[in-house]
């Protein structure tokens, strides 16, 4: 397993250069263990109300109680091996519950590309073995590759020297053979072998969404059983692999999860498919009271909201206000407050300095409806002479993920020049760019 950074493209026109990545942990390294603290481990979140009571935001493995794209964020891509490297052969595993039962159609999942020197794919991608396990029942939750898989389907990603020719193929979308259907609350493993003849020089390998282990798995209410990334090797076909899990323990100093989205063959679909960060100081905003940033949703559906939580840093310390608007009447509004000197900091990921996010959660004073096909605003607006940053991402819309796996029912904006303009996380003065969001989650 290696270390992908996000794809980084100045002009803001095609969201796919990428940047090769630095030497990493070897392949057969454990994981990195670390003592859990409160951004690491999936809890329900308790907020005060307005007259200081507690309330509980439950965490959810339906996550049906929050509604919003920060429900999994990312700091940068990650790639798992798909390949034969250094005399191992190297599998991925997706591992899921199943939100809904049905039978499985499809999967679509990010390919990295690039020069087999980068370590992404090489020569014509290979052959790869796609089978879809159910779970092992271990404390581990490995995949259960004794039983016959649920669904199956070889794919030939038939790449030139590791690469595409159109962008839109490194995000395929595999037809499945399924000989037996999905169960709501079940867990499953999309599992990923290559089988070409020459692994070593045919391989394509598969990109995952991560996140700097200092500030917490991706998903931080969703618990690491039912949305993860493993990694398997073993020396030889006749062995049974040995899996490590990249959500559970950080690996190479990140936290991994799926960029996977499954269709059934009623036309159901889930997933998650977050795949690119505007988390560099480069590309981050740093916002004060003349530049609010909002998230505009188009409701889907009638929903009660009650709470909403935040991902963000003060420089030094100040209230950032919120709004909850339809058109010019707020329906809810309230301050944050860093009482400290602020908490802004940056780590050094890859070539990257990043910043480190702590998230906000507000109770409000009174529940308010959103109706479907109303359009509503999340602001937020640093107060006095405060700074808050923010970092966007990409939520795989424009790529032919669908919602609720691309989360497309938001998007991210930034009031620039005198006019809201969509966030573009490859350059903040370049032309609009949509399918973005803020780390920001409704309750």
């Amino acid at each position: 397993m290696n270390r992908d950074p996000s794809p980084s493209d100045t002009t803001g026109t095609s969201p796919i250069a990428e940047i090769p990545p630095v030497s990493s942990p070897p392949p057969d390294s454990p994981p990195v263990l670390v003592a859990q603290n409160d951004n690491n481990t999936v809890t329900d979140v308790v907020v005060k109300d307005s007259n200081g009571a507690n309330t509980v935001i439950p965490a959810s493995p339906t996550m049906s109680a929050n509604y919003g794209p920060g429900i999994v964020v990312i700091d940068r891509l990650a790639y798992s091996y798909v390949q034969r490297l250094n005399g191992r052969n190297f599998a991925m595993s997706q591992r899921f519950r199943a939100p809904i039962s049905g039978t499985m159609a499809s999967v679509q999942i990010y390919l990295p590309v690039g020069s087999s020197s980068a370590g992404y794919a090489s020569g014509t991608g290979g052959q790869i073995r796609i089978g879809v396990y159910p779970d092992d029942n271990s404390s581990a939750h490995r995949p259960n590759m004794s039983e016959n898989p649920i669904a199956f389907a070889t794919f030939r990603p038939s790449m030139a020297s590791g690469t595409f020719s159109g962008a839109a193929r490194m995000f395929p979308i595999i037809p499945v053979n399924s000989s037996d259907s999905l169960k709501a609350g079940s867990l499953y493993h999309v599992v990923y072998e290559q089988t070409d003849p020459d692994p070593s020089t045919n391989f394509a390998n598969i990109n995952s969404t991560a996140t700097n282990m200092g500030s917490g798995r991706p998903a931080r209410w969703l618990s690491p059983t039912d949305w993860g990334v493993l990694y398997g090797e073993r020396a030889s076909a006749l062995q049974a692999y040995s899996w490590g899990d990249a959500t559970a323990q950080p690996y190479g100093g990140l936290y991994y999860v799926p960029i996977l989205q499954v269709r059934t063959t009623s036309g159901e679909s889930f997933g998650s498919t977050v795949m690119e960060s505007g988390n560099d100081r480069n590309r981050e905003w740093a916002v004060g009271s003349g530049n609010p940033i909002r998230e505009r949703y188009t409701a889907s559906q009638n929903r009660t909201i009650s709470g909403l939580s935040i991902m963000t840093s003060s420089t030094a310390g100040g209230s950032l206000k919120w709004e909850i608007k339809r058109g010019d009447s707020v329906l809810a509004n309230g301050t944050i407050n860093d009482s400290g000197s602020g908490s802004f900091a940056t780590v050094k990921s890859l070539s990257y300095d990043q910043g480190v996010y702590s998230w906000y959660d507000v109770t409000l004073p009174t529940s308010i409806q959103f109706q479907q096909g109303a359009t509503y605003d999340v602001v937020f607006t640093p107060q006095g002479g405060s700074e808050w940053h923010f970092a966007a991402q990409s939520n795989g819309g424009q790529w032919g993920f669908t919602n609720p796996a691309a989360f497309t029912e938001s998007q991210a904006q930034a009031y620039t020049n005198g006019q809201w303009l969509n966030a573009n996380i490859w350059n903040k003065n370049a032309t609009t760019y949509d399918r973005t969001n803020w780390r920001v989650v409704l309750h």
